[in-house]
């Protein structure tokens, strides 16, 4: 009787064991001060980050090429001093509410290159941090509100993932962000007010929008309300076909990329369209009268607009029209 109790007590305590949530199993992570490498360790078995850190200055932890599927509740709590934390290329498949509670310092979090398909409500919750990075994953949903706790973000970087629309909800309350970084994902459309978010003392620094190689098909006319200046924004490798004249009105714009898309022509006001100081927008399969229209533009108004290749397609494209024509006149003179 003894040993048959004593058996079920064991087969409960296995049970128990296996089912106890731990982030760290068998990884190998490694701490930095100033970019050098200070240490290095392996935890066998743990959630808790903490437990496992030496007792000397550090400022950075890198995780990378570890195998971490889910980040649970409080593994990466309590890391005081900790400015950059990178977990790159772990397989991270999931983070729980509460992962990075007490975490003051932290201003560069990198989950890059991991398999996270969804950010939830609460995930990044009350933290300092100022740059996000959670480019090339897996991402197809992002709760409303997953960015809020993050009232210090200042660049926030999505690209290489799945997202098939954008979210003006996700940085209403994030008044210092001034990068977003979205290229290489499924968007078809910019909305209206896309970027329109708190007001900060912060706003006069430029936002970067990089929007390229995606599927946008359309951008609202509106969709640059409420941003006063843009550094770069850059639509180059999607599809296209136009750009409204008010696109930035009420904008000041220091470069503006549409380069690789599928515009035939430009209409409307072009002092509207080309208002930026640096514009690309060659490479893409306009007509001849309308490379010729922004030619005559460009030298009017002393502006810079390249259009070489388009240019140069053109000038090819009458070279072979002659060429066939004095091709098809010689097939005349030898039937005469």
């Amino acid at each position: 009787m003894f040993l048959c109790c004593y058996f079920v007590y064991f087969l409960i305590y296995i049970h128990v064991v296996s089912c106890e949530k731990v982030t760290f199993k068998n990884v190998t992570f490694k701490g930095y001060s100033l970019y050098t490498e200070k240490f290095k360790k392996t935890i066998s078995s743990s959630n808790s980050l903490k437990d496992y850190l030496p007792e000397i200055v550090f400022d950075g932890i890198e995780f990378k090429d570890q195998h971490i599927p889910v980040l649970y509740s409080g593994s990466l709590a309590d890391l005081y001093g900790l400015d950059e934390l990178k977990i790159e290329n772990c397989g991270v498949e999931e983070i729980q509410p509460g992962a990075l509670k007490n975490t003051p310092d932290l201003f560069w979090l990198s989950l890059k290159g991991n398999r996270l398909r969804e950010i939830k409500e609460g995930v990044f919750e009350d933290l300092s941090i100022s740059m996000l990075d959670l480019s090339n994953n897996l991402l197809t949903t992002i709760d409303s509100y997953a960015f809020d706790g993050m009232p210090l973000l200042v660049s926030l970087d999505l690209s290489g993932n799945q997202i098939s629309s954008w979210n003006r909800r996700w940085i209403k309350n994030n008044g210092l962000l001034a990068r977003i970084y979205m290229r290489d994902n499924k968007l078809t459309s910019l909305p209206s007010s896309a970027f329109s978010k708190k007001v900060s003392l912060n706003n006069t620094v430029g936002m970067t929008l990089d929007f390229s190689h995606n599927n946008i098909s359309h951008v609202d006319p509106r969709a640059l309300k409420g941003v006063k200046m843009v550094d770069r924004l850059l639509l180059g490798h999607n599809v296209l076909e136009g750009i409204d004249e008010n696109l930035f009105l009420d904008v000041q714009i220091k470069e503006f990329r549409i380069g690789n898309n599928k515009i035939n022509c430009l209409d409307g006001d072009l002092s509207k369209i080309f208002k930026a100081d640096i514009i690309y927008i060659d490479s893409n399969p306009m007509r001849c009268d309308c490379v010729e229209k922004i030619k005559k533009w460009s030298e009017d108004n002393k502006k810079n607009v390249p259009v070489f290749l388009m240019d140069m397609e053109c000038v090819s494209d009458r070279i072979r029209k002659k060429i066939k024509a004095i091709g098809k006149r010689l097939d005349e003179i030898k039937d005469m």
